[in-house]
């Protein structure tokens, strides 16, 4: 009865993932009290409060998300009176910025794409008359430009240096890239001297941020972090969105959900969220299976689970003994 029940559970949660799919992935990021400094490090106060969010959407729909040894990407976000703030952390086996003019063919390298609708309007924005209804930012952790289209013409890009600023370190594969954003809003005029927007709480933005993976070959994989295809670059309507708020996140009623991570994953699997004492979750199979019972002998943000000795193929974590909880799929390779 017992799998009957966790089986009928998991096949209601699988549906709930493809709905929520189309939906809106929203994230909430909490005043900083003290902007970080730029220094491509995650060791300012602000980056230790807030929770991680995935780039685990791929926008190239015929192929699937690559190995997390190829690419795993996750991100944080703080905001000031002046700036939006975002840390992220990407693990890429091959990062390349090898075509020498920045505004030439700039998609086909490594690049970290930050789409941002100041006013949450939707529509076009690809160049033109609409260029600035909402900006997407191709930045390069190599060269540390920041490059949009242009409203001079069909597709004419520039840089846009002056609108953000980009700090990045590196250790082995991982890269860890700070940024900070002047919001503009759709009266922006790249020949003239521009106001920032103001930011306050309450503040809704369109919001979404996307990795360009160049192993050799050009642009092999598009991964974002807002499901979409591949419209999403050019239609603000397919943005997330980004809520500013007043607080730190961390620990309140609305931020318990759990966030796993890689995935696909190989060997371990890690378990972050707000983690309580004797708060034990379960691996469940296709068929519905338990296969792992892992148990949690304190409160914690974080909890790695070993997955030697699993079989390949789909799984989904649960809490134990809680199915109105959601369950989230994962991957084993």
């Amino acid at each position: 009865m017992r799998i009957i029940t966790t089986i009928s559970a998991v096949l209601m949660t699988v549906a709930a993932i493809f709905s929520v799919s189309a939906q809106k992935v929203r994230y909430e990021a909490f005043k900083a009290v003290t902007a970080p400094v730029l220094d491509g490090t995650s060791n300012d106060e602000c980056w230790i409060q807030g929770n991680w969010s995935l780039i685990d959407q791929q926008w190239f729909t015929d192929r699937n998300m690559p190995d997390s040894a190829d690419f795993y990407g996750r991100y944080k976000a703080v905001w000031t009176a002046e700036k939006l703030y975002l840390l992220l952390e990407i693990t890429d086996d091959v990062l390349l910025d090898d075509i020498t003019d920045p505004l030439a063919e700039y998609w086909e390298d490594d690049c970290i794409e930050i789409f941002i609708d100041e006013d949450m309007s939707g529509g076009d924005h690809k160049c033109c008359s609409q260029a600035y209804n909402a900006f997407a930012y191709h930045t390069s952790p190599v060269t540390l430009d920041a490059v949009d289209l242009s409203d001079d013409g069909d597709f004419v890009p520039k840089l846009y240096n002056d609108n953000l600023d980009i700090a990045v370190h590196s250790t082995g594969n991982l890269i860890t890239v700070e940024l900070a954003i002047f919001l503009y809003d759709d009266t922006f005029n790249e020949d003239t001297d521009n106001n920032p927007v103001a930011l306050a709480a309450n503040k809704q933005l369109g919001f979404s941020i996307a990795y360009c993976d160049d192993d050799g070959n050009g642009r092999e994989d598009f991964l974002a972090t807002q499901a979409g295809g591949l419209d999403s670059w050019m239609n603000a309507d397919l943005f997330g969105e980004l809520l500013l708020v007043d607080s730190p996140v961390t620990g309140s009623k609305d931020h318990k959900v759990t966030v796993i991570y890689p995935n696909p994953a190989n060997g371990r699997l890690i378990i972050q969220g707000n983690i309580s004492a004797n708060q034990n979750y379960e691996i469940i199979d296709q068929e519905g299976k338990i296969v792992k019972t892992i148990e949690s002998d304190m409160q914690r943000q974080e909890q790695e689970i070993s997955l030697e000795g699993m079989a390949k193929g789909t799984y989904f974590l649960m809490k134990a003994g809680n199915q109105k909880e959601p369950a989230f799929k994962f991957i084993i390779l």
